[in-house]
């Protein structure tokens, strides 16, 4: 019996690939705020209100809402498949040595794009003119899952290399979906310069622990920037409570005015970040990228007949460590 699949991808082939619940919700975004938003509590002088009445459910649409996606279907070859495949190679494993009643072979995949997925079996039987050289970062990044499944890397290089060249003006400046996507992307198709860059900026301009949208991105990868985006708040806050002391002890500063004004100035431009209450978590809901902007641009107000050529500033006591701070991130490896 000859099977009717979806995707001849080898009318010869030996096996029926199947995918389940096609083009699942893919890479969620998460949006941090609204875990942090305040209850809202009505004022007790408010008449109460009365309940809302219960919406009515449409019991058919529901039905259909909740009905399955049809599985699609390719038509594969599985020596193509193991050939091409490192998990293949790793496992010594053959895919196609059992077969069904009906003499195919078959595997199961699930929650992948249906598109990407076809894109990749294209490749790895040789219909490269089936295979677009462009595609978008969404795209890319479904492609690379399942690379990273069957570690289909050394097959796709080509692919990925053209792929990556497209889509490099691009790469996002600040921490949102679109970088955590670049991450994923740039570790799955080893383009390491670009992925030192991402990581940077996600270290720099996330504002608290940072998001892997459920995608299988290395453990080491997720904890370095955990952990550097600790280290260098530590620093941020140890070099302003140093900064804050030696103002205090008469060591920084030229004299009593001036450390009086820059002592005034730290504490209430840096109120907001937490630095100096013990009881909150320091620069929770602050990228250190601004945070470190923020602190360059504290002022500190001067009188006219008081100025005797003092010219210290917040930003020029603390510059030094800033740079460092700053150096230290862009060096993630």
């Amino acid at each position: 019996m000859y099977p009717v699949v979806d995707h001849e991808i080898d009318p010869a082939g030996d096996m029926i690939l199947t995918l389940t619940n096609p083009s699942a919700p893919f890479a969620e975004w998460h949006d941090d705020n609204t875990t942090h938003a305040p209850p809202k509590n009505p004022s007790s002088h408010e008449p109460p209100t009365e309940p809302e009445p219960e919406p009515v459910i449409d019991e058919e649409a529901e039905v259909d809402e909740e009905a399955e996606v049809p599985a699609i279907t390719y038509r594969i070859s599985s020596r193509q498949l193991s050939l091409a495949s490192g998990r293949s190679k790793k496992m010594r494993h053959q895919w196609g040595h059992h077969k069904g009643p009906d003499g195919y072979s078959h595997i199961s995949v699930e929650d992948w794009d249906s598109d990407a997925l076809l894109t990749i079996l294209n490749i790895i039987h040789l219909r490269n003119k089936q295979v677009s050289r462009s595609v978008s970062l969404e795209m890319l990044s479904q492609l690379a899952v399942i690379v990273d499944y069957f570690e289909f890397h050394e097959a796709v290089e080509m692919f990925s290399k053209v792929w990556m060249e497209s889509l490099q003006r691009t790469i996002p400046k600040s921490y949102g979906r679109d970088l955590i996507l670049w991450i994923w992307v740039c570790h799955v198709f080893n383009m390491e310069k670009a992925l030192q860059t991402v990581l940077s900026t996600a270290v720099q301009t996330c504002q608290g622990p940072i998001q892997d949208l459920g995608l299988p991105i290395p453990e080491h990868i997720t904890n370095q920037l955990a952990n550097k985006r600790t280290i260098a708040t530590g620093q941020i806050v140890d070099g302003l409570r140093r900064l804050r002391e030696g103002l205090q002890n008469d060591t920084q500063g030229c004299n009593y005015n001036c450390r009086c004004r820059i002592l005034g100035a730290l504490i209430k431009g840096m109120d907001r970040f937490h630095v100096f209450d013990p009881t909150h978590q320091p620069l929770l809901g602050h990228s250190l990228a601004d945070t470190i902007q923020h602190i360059r641009n504290i002022t500190v107000p001067y009188d006219y007949y008081d100025y005797r050529g003092c010219r210290c500033t917040v930003s020029s006591l603390t510059e030094s460590f800033l740079r460092q701070v700053e150096s230290d991130i862009m060096e993630l490896k």
